[in-house]
């Protein structure tokens, strides 16, 4: 089945399962509408046991699966190709097509072209028939008799004929719906056609070809006209699986068989392109409706994204479980969930080097949705083909002497000063380190360089740097990377110190604080930058945070600043405030509804009251804007270790320049190596060119009047205790269907999550 089973030989239980029965790839379709790419997953190409669909969002690369609320059992029975001729269909139209074939033992099923007829074919041979059904209320027109079992059906545009492929036989008829008549029989005949079954048809786009497949993936063509087969000028080895008309042309794409995907001219009878993959495959395969590009099916359990107009491989895809994906392309660059993103590897000769070690260089928001809209990326810096050596990285406790345990590789410690030296050593002979990070409890607490540097250089080829920090009561995991010419990361290096403080008795409640920092800017100096619910998302959110985390902490420590005041000199003072104030044990949380702006250099900016200008103005933005990384180096500076940032950063009309929607894949990377830098959690009202919006009917953003309602207790946490990850997944399913509701459009959030989980409130 593809799986690895990890045996307890103690307990005798599996402890572990590796590599899902549900992660292959079988078949897949791109929507009519080029919103979608639907994937049928199984447990062998052979047979439909436990296949189930999922949908991949190709504008927000959201991966969800289909649930059997859509598709029951007899839908599963069916290749999506062979499920209406590879079309999908409206939920309610898929209902009662599932609904006729849920007691059918059909063979082939097709649906009309106008969605309003479906005809299915049984498998018995002592009374074959083609049966037609009305899709709108499921009752039976009528029948029309076969003399053998049928495995294939094909609709023409105008839904009057139908064409017919036969099992045994090589055989297919050309049959007029409305009176039963056979107009044209079409019938390869070799010495093995008894055997062959006719499996998959196809006709060219001004339908005066039609090409069969058999179930040897066998294909022949004939003219429907005439009836007159043609030679298609392929070689003996070539075997034809999921064949796809190329829209508005008389060129069709297959899988071979072999290891490459072929483009046929049937107007010039003969293959004009191959485009060779790595392995050999079944072929399963799309094409895009605009015609550019071919999503294909790997043995390896990837799928392809090939370039029709350039004939170049543009990406590889991996799904992992029912909602985690990653893609990388030929440069190196890549996009995914996190937790994809961790599974994947570079490999260079016999080193294996994770993708998120070069997280900075080719970490590529939206990756997919630009490339299926045909940017021009530019290089990357760094080739991907010649990545120098990371440094290697050592840690050790100072001023320590016992040594408790180890834990998975792992040295554990024990202290009883409440500071402690942490010392990191790098060495990276064959280039140089050039920046050491040491995160305590995920949370970064020191950095020798701020997170973006430009045009520098400066390295060693072995540095060491001794860190002083401050121990949280209990175990405290440290983790230390460092950085080599190119930006590449090092395996981190970990080691754990536990800490036992005098008032380690006392209840978690009873030592901590929240420090709550909240800017709500409605009114901006200039007029047209004015927002509508920003100070009413701000001030209700303090008043729903400050009410929900009674319970959890012994006292609230709330900066809220609005409008004029929202300036960089006063954010900064707010920040200084806290970080005097805030201990590592401590929360820190810090809400900002305004505007936010990247610019030129792709430098990301939260806009204060002052700004009078977003756009053509990095000068000023700089002196007056409060940037990423001054949000960097205010997370490292207070030492709390829980710490979550929320960005309703909206754009108002006015601000709505294309230029934005262009930046919106750069400052979306900007706030995820913000967040991955920091070891912190990042929350942000949309993504890539979308725009956080605003409803009259809501009376507050869409974004924060999710977060209210999580608050309130729709995200329903088990325990009553709201934290950060439950907070995130509601987020995901509910600010979509809010903004669709209101707006007609799904919004999605983004958000970054590094460091443990935490809670943040106590629902009543």
């Amino acid at each position: 089945k593809g799986f690895v089973v990890q045996w307890n030989l103690k307990e005798s239980k599996v402890d572990k399962v590796f590599g899902s029965q549900a992660n292959f790839v079988k078949d897949l379709v791109v929507t009519p509408n080029q919103q979608s790419l639907v994937l049928l997953y199984g447990t062998s190409v052979y047979n439909s046991d436990n296949s189930f669909l999922q949908k991949l969002d190709l504008k927000n690369t959201v991966l969800s699966k289909i649930t059997s609320k859509g598709i029951t059992g007899s839908m599963r029975n069916f290749d999506i190709t062979s499920a209406g001729g590879g079309r999908l269909f409206e939920p309610n139209t898929l209902k009662m097509v599932d609904a006729i074939l849920l007691n059918q033992t059909a063979t082939a099923f097709s649906i009309s072209n106008n969605n309003k007829m479906l005809v299915i074919t049984n498998e018995y041979e002592s009374q074959p028939q083609l049966s037609f059904y009305n899709v709108e209320d499921g009752k039976k027109l009528n029948d029309i008799p076969l003399k053998k079992s049928a495995y294939a059906l094909l609709f023409t545009k105008d839904d009057n004929i139908l064409y017919v492929g036969y099992g045994g036989n090589n055989k297919i008829d050309k049959i007029d719906i409305k009176t039963g008549t056979i107009l044209k029989t079409f019938e390869h005949i070799d010495s093995y056609s008894k055997e062959k079954k006719i499996e998959n048809l196809l006709l060219s786009n001004d339908e005066n070809i039609l090409i069969g497949v058999n179930s040897s993936r066998e294909m022949y063509n004939w003219n429907t006209a005439t009836g007159v087969e043609s030679e298609l000028r392929v070689s003996s080895e070539t075997r034809g699986y999921s064949l796809k008309k190329v829209p508005n042309t008389n060129t069709f794409i297959y899988g071979d068989g072999i290891k490459n995907i072929e483009v046929y001219d049937l107007a010039a009878n003969k293959i004009i392109r191959a485009l060779t993959c790595n392995s050999r495959t079944f072929g399963a395969l799309d094409i895009t409706p605009d015609g550019k590009f071919i999503f294909y099916c790997n043995n390896d359990k990837s799928v392809s994204i090939w370039d029709l107009t350039k004939g170049t491989l543009a990406a590889t895809m991996v799904f992992f479980g029912e909602t985690d994906w990653v893609i990388v392309d030929k440069a190196g660059r890549f996009d995914g969930t996190q937790e994809s993103i961790k599974k994947m590897y570079y490999v260079k000769g016999l080193d294996i080097i994770p993708l998120e070690s070069n997280y900075e260089q080719f970490y590529t928001p939206s990756l997919l949705q630009r490339i299926l809209e045909g940017e021009n990326f530019t290089t990357p810096a760094v080739n991907i083909n010649t990545l120098k050596d990371a440094p290697k990285v050592k840690i050790a406790a100072e001023q320590i002497k016992r040594n408790l345990t180890v834990e998975d590789d792992v040295a554990v410690f024990s202290s009883e000063k409440e500071q402690v030296n942490i010392k990191v050593q790098a060495d990276c002979p064959n280039d140089g380190v050039t920046e050491i990070r040491l995160f305590q409890n995920g949370k970064l607490v020191q950095t020798t360089r701020n997170l973006t540097v430009e045009d520098e250089k400066t390295s060693e080829k072995s540095a060491v740097k001794t860190f002083t920090v401050t121990l949280s009561p209990g175990e405290n995991r440290f983790k230390a990377i460092a950085f080599n010419t190119e930006r590449t990361e090092s395996k981190p290096a970990e080691l754990i110190v536990s800490y036992t403080a005098l008032n380690i008795d006392l209840p978690v409640a009873a030592t901590t604080t929240l420090h709550l920092m909240v800017v709500g800017i409605n009114t901006y100096k200039n007029p047209k930058y004015n927002l509508n619910y920003a100070l009413a998302d701000a001030t209700s959110f303090t008043e729903a945070i400050t009410s929900g985390s009674k319970d959890l902490f012994a006292k609230t420590n709330t900066i809220f600043i609005k409008d004029a005041d929202a300036t960089k000199e006063g954010m900064t003072a707010a920040f200084e405030k806290i970080k005097a104030a805030a201990k590592p044990q401590d929360l820190f949380v810090f809400y900002y509804a305004g505007h936010g702006v990247i610019n030129d250099k792709n430098k990301f900016f939260l806009v204060p009251y002052d700004v009078t200008q977003l756009y053509g103005n990095d000068d000023a933005l700089e002196q007056k804007g409060f940037s990423a990384v001054a949000m960097q180096e205010m997370s490292k500076n207070i030492k709390a270790q829980k710490q979550l940032f929320i960005l309703d950063a909206c754009q108002s009309g006015g601000a709505l320049n294309e230029v934005v929607s262009a930046r919106g894949a750069a400052e979306e990377k900007a706030i995820s190596q913000l967040a991955r830098a920091t070891g912190t959690y990042w929350f942000t009202a949309s993504s890539s060119d979308q725009f956080a919006s605003e409803f009259s009917q809501l009376g507050h953003g869409s974004f924060t009047y999710c977060l209210l309602q999580a608050f309130k207790g729709d995200a329903n946490p088990g325990d009553k205790k709201l934290t950060v990850k439950i907070l995130d997944a509601y987020l995901q399913d509910k600010v979509p269907e809010i903004t669709k509701k209101y707006k007609g459009t799904a919004q999605f959030p983004v958000t970054f999550s590094y460091g443990n989980d935490f809670p943040i409130i106590m629902v009543k």
